[in-house]
């Protein structure tokens, strides 16, 4: 066998000691940024999936959160408004949190009774029946449709056990309700016939007149939260991939480095060949079973993370950057609803029209939901940034809020959105009902009352008392680091670019060892 020359000799020793300072680059920015980046990974997969009823149920005290979190939680108590058509005083109210009902303005409130439910049903929509009394109301739940019967004191199973419905409203008749399922699948159901429910498929579909370019501020939010890539529900798996992955290869990074070194210290040697198979699964488990696999997700999770920890500046300087709608991921061609679609709204006496919220907006079908065009009516007065668009019934006028940009109303039959004024913040409002000729139209703030010719006013009807934060926006709290302080998006930042690090490092290193 030919004997090395010199210059190969240096040659092999500058890439040994090249793939030495490699690894231990990989090594220190694992354990650098391995404690932190498990919580992110963790709180991360969670916080992708606000479906989960425990996250919305469960509490923390609110002087554990950041003020940032606190300022949200008043948004959380209820979402969802009925007034009775005669007692001034008397109010249903209903939200992820809870159901309940008082009889004097909000002084007390008593939790409505559900009978037969696993749980407390988390509710997203309440759907006055055709007396538009409280002893006729339908509850959307993530455990199917309810009706709120006793005059507003008992609920009772009503259709779709079971199921996720995420949306409700009156139907083209007064023996109808519309819905979605799972943000995803249109249904109508007929009330004195239950079981006889219709299903309209929305991950086929041609959307008209959607924009042509994107925000990056939009954008980023939507690939960091798992609703930017793939459509349905493919976004959140890819998501809950990457964050599960993170947390994994935290933890076994963090195994293969400390196991050699507990070993070495344990006297009698233990068995020889079970400690390298140990390693050597830890070694395949972190690197080409997860690793390569993750590169992606965590990837693009770790770039947007650093957007979105400066949330504030991405928003004012994201929006002057805009993205072809084109050319980005799959999601935004818009031929599939699945999980798009927030709530809904139908027209008396034309069972082919219906009119949703989604990210882009309005959208309104007039043959069923086959088709849809953007509704670019809404008076917006400006660039439209919002992520977030609400749509409603209530009587015989559509109501839509989009926060800062807005709040409208129109009635069945015109053409033109007024929109309304608060005698107080500008806040997407949620949930309108109606006594006689006065309206009630609830906010995260309060619930105004008022007529369409002069300016609401707060009722002075107040919130159910439900203390804590929840679940949900306590692990959001920690997400982002304000939970400590609100500097701390800074050490965000430089843990997710170690991640990013790690990320490029990892298949380099295992490029050149492959399987152990």
């Amino acid at each position: 066998m030919a004997e090395l020359t010199a210059d190969q000799t240096a040659a092999s020793a500058t890439r040994t000691s090249g793939w030495s300072k490699l690894r231990t680059v990989h090594k220190v920015c694992g354990l650098t940024a391995m404690a932190w980046l498990s919580v992110l990974g963790l709180t991360g997969w969670i916080l992708d999936h606000h479906e989960w009823r425990w996250s919305h149920q469960w509490t923390v005290p609110q002087w554990v959160t950041s003020p940032q979190i606190n300022r949200l939680v008043r948004g959380t108590v209820m979402r969802n408004i009925v007034a009775d058509p005669v007692d001034d005083a008397k109010f249903l109210g209903a939200s992820e949190r809870g159901l309940w009902l008082t009889t004097d303005r909000g002084e007390t409130w008593t939790d409505v009774r559900w009978d037969g439910a696993s749980g407390l049903p988390q509710t997203y929509d309440l759907v006055p029946g055709p007396t538009g009394t409280l002893g006729e109301v339908w509850a959307a739940t993530d455990d199917g449709i309810w009706r709120v019967i006793d005059n507003g004191m008992r609920a009772v199973r009503f259709a779709m056990p079971g199921v996720h419905v995420t949306a409700l409203s009156r139907g083209s008749s007064s023996a109808e309700l519309i819905g979605v399922i799972d943000e995803g699948t249109v249904f109508r159901i007929d009330t004195t016939a239950p079981e006889e429910i219709k299903l309209t498929p929305v991950h086929d579909v041609l959307v008209d007149e959607l924009p042509h370019t994107i925000p990056l501020n939009r954008f980023a939010l939507d690939l960091h939260v798992g609703r930017g890539f793939l459509p349905g529900e493919w976004s959140t798996i890819v998501n809950d991939y990457g964050g599960i992955a993170i947390l994994v290869l935290s933890l076994s990074g963090i195994m293969f480095w400390w196991l050699p070194r507990k070993w070495r210290t344990e006297k009698p040697k233990g068995n020889l060949k079970s400690r390298q198979s140990i390693l050597r699964w830890l070694y395949r488990g972190h690197g080409p079973i997860i690793g390569l696999l993750a590169v992606v997700p965590i990837l693009y999770v770790s770039v947007t993370g650093i957007m979105v920890d400066h949330i504030q500046t991405l928003i004012e300087h994201g929006q002057s950057v805009q993205l072809q709608r084109t050319k980005l991921t799959p999601l935004y061609d818009y031929k599939n609803l699945e999980g798009e679609i927030s709530d809904i709204v139908a027209f008396s006496n034309d069972p082919n029209r219906i009119m949703v919220a989604s990210r882009f907006g309005i959208l309104e079908s007039t043959d069923g939901g086959a088709t849809w065009i953007m509704d670019r009516s809404l008076p917006l007065g400006g660039d439209d940034d919002s992520t977030r668009y609400n749509v409603f019934r209530a009587d015989d006028r559509v109501f839509v809020g989009i926060g800062r940009l807005g709040q409208f109303v129109r009635r069945d039959g015109e053409t033109e959105w007024t929109e309304i004024n608060f005698d107080g913040p500008n806040l997407a409002i949620t949930s309108a009902t109606r006594r006689g000729d006065t309206w009630y139209i609830k906010n995260s703030r309060a619930i105004y009352a008022g007529t369409f010719d002069s300016v609401f006013k707060d009722s002075k009807v107040r919130f159910p008392p439900v203390a804590g934060t929840t679940a949900f926006l306590f692990l959001a709290d920690i997400h982002t680091g304000h939970i400590f302080r609100f500097e701390f998006s800074w050490i965000n930042d430089i843990v997710a670019l170690l991640a990013i690090v790690l990320t490029l490092t990892g298949p380099i290193l295992w490029w050149r060892r492959k399987w152990l």
